[in-house]
């Protein structure tokens, strides 16, 4: 009988740690910055299900650079910061955000089929969806969905991960804009005005 109660409390002393371990270990916010912390822990509704917004960023990061942490160029070089970060600014700077490299692209191939920079791996939206190559990956996305997953090449497949990712960053950058909004600022400048 002892055998088979151990499990349980085993996994639910673990829970309770895990628990504890997320209110001990919040960083500490200086009162005049911004939260991104307690942004991060903000619920939303994504595909049926409730989860912290920062899960959310983290898993279209996953989708759009394979890893869960965003870049940003500081200088010559690249340097991580979080996903969550990355969503805010998605949200509320999008031009910078568009800016950021953020999307990973290995294939060689898709990087001559979109005009990209070979010797590069990580690029922006504005780079990846430049010029034709929205229509192109479109349509491009569109002629190897109909075809078998296990029948498609390396290149198909990777631009298939390409559309999906543009498609995945479409998604959460729509989804801070109103539904009829065409010029976004302008609105937000309407409002700042009527209501100061």
């Amino acid at each position: 009988m002892k055998k088979y109660l151990t499990v349980p409390i085993i996994a639910t002393v673990f829970m309770a740690l895990w628990v504890l371990k997320g209110l001990v270990f919040l960083p500490k916010v200086e009162a005049d910055k911004p939260d991104i912390y307690g942004f991060a822990e903000l619920p939303v509704l994504l595909d049926g299900r409730t989860q912290p917004i920062d899960s959310t960023a983290r898993n279209a990061m996953r989708v759009i650079r394979h890893k869960s942490t965003a870049l940003r160029k500081e200088g010559d070089k690249e340097k991580p910061y979080p996903a969550v970060e990355w969503l805010l600014e998605v949200a509320a700077k999008p031009e910078l955000a568009r800016s950021r490299p953020v999307f990973r692209i290995d294939n060689e191939e898709v990087k001559d089929h979109l005009g990209l920079a070979k010797d590069e791996k990580h690029f922006s939206v504005d780079e990846v969806a430049a010029e034709k190559n929205f229509q192109r990956l479109a349509k491009d996305s569109a002629r190897i969905h109909s075809k078998k997953a296990e029948l498609r090449t390396p290149f198909e497949k990777s631009i298939k991960g390409v559309a999906d990712s543009l498609m995945i960053y479409q998604r959460l950058a729509k989804s801070f804009r109103p539904q009829h909004s065409t010029d976004f600022k302008q609105d937000l400048d309407e409002m700042t005005r009527i209501f100061p």
